[in-house]
This record gives C-alpha cells, sequence and structure tokens, in this order.
C-alpha cells in the first residue's frame, strides 16, 4: 500500500471518529443516549440481566421471540464491568463509546472491499461516504445493536469475498461465523445468508454447490442453540418473532392500502384488534386466568396475587401460539394480495432515500426528530428541521442540509457505478455484494425506514465510492 494512501486512509478514519464524536458528545451532554422506545426497552432488559435477571413483566418479556439475547447481554456486561472499574451509572455512556469505536473500524472493512473490487481509488471513496454517512453516524450514537451488526454482516460479506478471490476454506468458515454471530445480535440479518451464498454457487469453481450448502449450514448450525431454546421454553419455533410482526404491523397496512384503498393507519388498527380478539379467544380457551379473562397477560401477572410459576409457564404459551397467528395472518394477508404487495414493497423500498436529519437533530439536541419529516426528497426536511426553541435554525438547516449533501452524493455515486458497471465492475467478487444489495432490498421492503438503511449502508458507500472511484480515475 503506498504511503499517500496509508496517510489518507488514516485522516478518513479520524474523520469518521471526530464526526461520532462530535454528536456523541452532544448526546451525552444532554441526556439523549435512549431516544426511541426499543432503546429504553434494550436498557431495561441489560439492567435486569446485570441485577439477577429481575422480576416481572420484564423477566418475562425477555424471551427471545423479539430481541436475541446477544445486545442485552453485552450492555449487561459493559454495564457490570464499568462499575467495577469505578464507572457507576455511566454504563450506557460506556457501550456507546463502544460502539463508536467498532463503526470506525467498519471504515477500513470498506475500504478493503472496494479495494480489492476496484482499487485504491475506490477504496478511499467507498471509506470516505462511510466515515461521513449520515445514517451510520446516528446508528452508532444511539443504543441499538445496529452498528454492530453492520460491522459482523459487513465483515461477513468482506471474508467471503476473500474466499472468492482464492482466500480458502478458511474465511468460508470465518464469513459464516460472522454472519451467525450477527443474528444474534439483530434477526434482520436471516435474510443476508440465502443471498451469500447464491455467489458460492454461481461462480465457476470446484464444489460450488457443495460451498454454498456448507455456508449455510455452518450458519445454522451457529443459529440453532437459540432455535432450539424457543421451541424448548418459549413454545416457539423459529429464531425469531421480528420478521412476522414487522410483516404484520408493517407491510400489511400497506398492502391492504393499495390493494383495498383503507388507509394505513386505520388498516394497521384493524389488525390490532384482530389481533387481540384472537389473543382474547386463545387466553380464554386456555382457562388459565379465570379471575382475569379480561386483562391482559402482563396485567395478571403483576397482580398482588400472581398465580404460579407452572401457570405462568403454560399461559405464556398461548402468548406464544398468539404470535404463530399473526405471521400466518399476515402470510396469507399478503398471499391473497400479490400485486398489491409487489406495489407495497416498491414504495417501501424508496425508504433508502430518506433523510436521517430527524435523528441527528434528536441527538445534538439541535430539534426533534418529529420536526424532520421522512422524505425522498433532498433538502425538503431542511425547511421544517429546526426547533427554534432548541437551538439557532441556521444550525438545524446547516446539519440538515449537509447529510441531504452526502446523500446525494452517494445516489450520484451508485448511478456511476451503474454505468460503469459493464466496463469494470464485472468480476466474481462484485457478486457477493450484489447479493448483499439484494438481500438489503427485502429488508428495506419489509421492515422500512432508517433502522434497515443502516444494515446496507456499507454496501451503499461501497457501491457508490466504486462509481466515483471509475468516474475520476
Amino acid at each position: 500500500m503506498r504511503r499517500l494512501t496509508v496517510v489518507c486512509l488514516w485522516m478518513t478514519m479520524l474523520l469518521a471518529l471526530a464526526c461520532r464524536c462530535i454528536v456523541l458528545s452532544r448526546a451525552v451532554a444532554g441526556g439523549r443516549l435512549c431516544t426511541t422506545e426499543r432503546s429504553r426497552e434494550y436498557q431495561d432488559l441489560a439492567k435486569d440481566i446485570a441485577t439477577g435477571w429481575g422480576r416481572g413483566r420484564t423477566l418475562l418479556y425477555f424471551h427471545g421471540l423479539e430481541y436475541p439475547p446477544g445486545y442485552p447481554v453485552l450492555l449487561a456486561s459493559v454495564r457490570l464491568l464499568s462499575e467495577r472499574v469505578g464507572l457507576e451509572g455511566r454504563g450506557l455512556e460506556v457501550a456507546l463509546w463502544i460502539q463508536v469505536l467498532v463503526d470506525v473500524h467498519v471504515v477500513l472493512l470498506v475500504y478493503w472491499l472496494c479495494q480489492v473490487c476496484g482499487g485504491p481509488r475506490v477504496g478511499l471513496a467507498g471509506a470516505l461516504f462511510y466515515a461521513v454517512d449520515p445514517f451510520a453516524v446516528s446508528a452508532a450514537c444511539t443504543l441499538l445493536p445496529h452498528t454492530l451488526s453492520v460491522a459482523l454482516l459487513t465483515g461477513s460479506v468482506c471474508l467471503l469475498v476473500r474466499h472468492l478471490t482464492g482466500g480458502g476454506a478458511g474465511a468460508l468458515l470465518l464469513s459464516s461465523a460472522a454472519l451467525g454471530s450477527g443474528c444474534y445480535l439483530l434477526p434482520a440479518g436471516l435474510v443476508v445468508a440465502p443471498a451469500l451464498a447464491s455467489p458460492l454457487a454461481v461462480v465457476r469453481a470446484p464444489y460450488r454447490l457443495a460451498r454454498g450448502l456448507t455456508f449455510l449450514l455452518l450458519t445454522g448450525l451457529i443459529l440453532s442453540p437459540w432455535v432450539v431454546r424457543n421451541r424448548c421454553v418459549e413454545g416457539f419455533t423459529g429464531f425469531s418473532s421480528s420478521w412476522g410482526d414487522a410483516l404484520y404491523y408493517g407491510l400489511c397496512p400497506s398492502v391492504l392500502h393499495h390493494g383495498k384503498g383503507i388507509l394505513e393507519a386505520e388498516g394497521r388498527e384493524l389488525l390490532v384488534r384482530r389481533e387481540r380478539n384472537k389473543i382474547r379467544e386463545i387466553r380464554e380457551e386456555s382457562n388459565l386466568f379465570p379471575r382475569h379473562r379480561a386483562m391482559s397477560f402482563f396485567e395478571a401477572l403483576s397482580e398482588s396475587d400472581p398465580p404460579s410459576r407452572s401457570v405462568v409457564r403454560r399461559a405464556w404459551r398461548s402468548e406464544t401460539a398468539g404470535i404463530g397467528w399473526r405471521q400466518g395472518e399476515a402470510l396469507r394477508i399478503i398471499r391473497d394480495h400479490p400485486w398489491a404487495t409487489v406495489t407495497a414493497c416498491a414504495g417501501r423500498c424508496l425508504s433508502l432515500c430518506e433523510s436521517p436529519a430527524g435523528d441527528l437533530l434528536c441527538l445534538t439536541g439541535y430539534g426533534q426528530a418529529e420536526n424532520a419529516p421522512g422524505s425522498v426528497w433532498p433538502f425538503h426536511a431542511a425547511l421544517a428541521a429546526h426547533d427554534p426553541g432548541a437551538a439557532s435554525e441556521a444550525g438545524a438547516t446547516a446539519m440538515v442540509v449537509l447529510a441531504d449533501t452526502i446523500l446525494v452524493a452517494q445516489y450520484v455515486g451508485i448511478v456511476l457505478a451503474l454505468v460503469h458497471f459493464g466496463q469494470k465492475l464485472i468480476l466474481p467478487r462484485w457478486l457477493a455484494v450484489g447479493a448483499a444489495v439484494a438481500a438489503g432490498l427485502v429488508v428495506l421492503a419489509v421492515f422500512n425506514g432508517s433502522d434497515a438503511r443502516i444494515l446496507l449502508g456499507p454496501v451503499v458507500c461501497a457501491v457508490a465510492g466504486g462509481g466515483w472511484g471509475l468516474r475520476f480515475r
């Protein structure tokens, strides 16, 4: 590696560290560490684990169906270690600083991925894009598992590219291990496994089909302990219920909107009422809470005279049956409205273009997230993002304009990459990147919003860097 390239790479990493330190420092100073409901739930779970698993609702809520154990256990471990070294009460801050350091090293992974596929110039362009990516900056400073999951998923893609370029069987094994470990942090990575296995079966090489099956088998072996645990403890067959929940609460209202003309808000309320009625039927059939039939499961547990542990376990299985019904109902709605599903998925994929200005404003104290509505049009949020009561309007508007300018540069780079695709990007190693893009689009279609865009961030920056690097080569 040339000395100038090394210097530029170090400067890019320092830029990434500076951007994240500025945002996180303002968030810590303003006490904005848990800005979302999910962040607060992760905080409660980690607190209960660190203090002996706690009692009551939060203990039973940590059932592995919605939240895998990776991130809560990690937060609890950081909390305990922080108390041992004299940082009592600052475990969340330490965890966020760890996320920042991990995300800075993702810049190296993006550089390596782009450099292998297109050379040092493409590598530096991709690393620069990720260093200042607004989605990555806001995710690294938020108490959510996305940053750590992105690091593992990006490492898995890099190792797979290494295997495709003659890295041997060790790279394949490590790639599947990184992918499986990432799913324990965020189950959205489940869709990446079959997508990344496809290049192994397509590229001309000895035992190509066997390599693809080996990759899937190893990933499945890593996930199998939690699947077995969910089956034995919760009576639920699967790794996580998050996919079914995203389909039922997120995609199905959009399908009903395009298929039956129902407003998404009304469709979501209809589905929630239908679910509540079904859960009530399951609870009444189980006859476990004759005194609390009108109450929900957790409301019954909060009574002064809660049921015995055996009754609690059987009752929780009735709640698990409701989760299975919700997933089946979501698939039925999608099957009954195929064209509406395609339209809804295409529309939700436009969330790739939404501005993350709201998250950045909320973290830095320049405004509130609800004052920066998501829009696929660049700079649209700049007109409504500022909050005069929180900080200067000029600072809020400048942040929104800067974030949207970076996003526009990424979109232009993706277009340039497509233009040059026939010239230099048709290489076997780019099949892994293409598979990751396809998997990311599926995640975007199901989950929608900036959360799914974060998972696709390194690949987006890699493709954008490839476009700009090849344009000015």
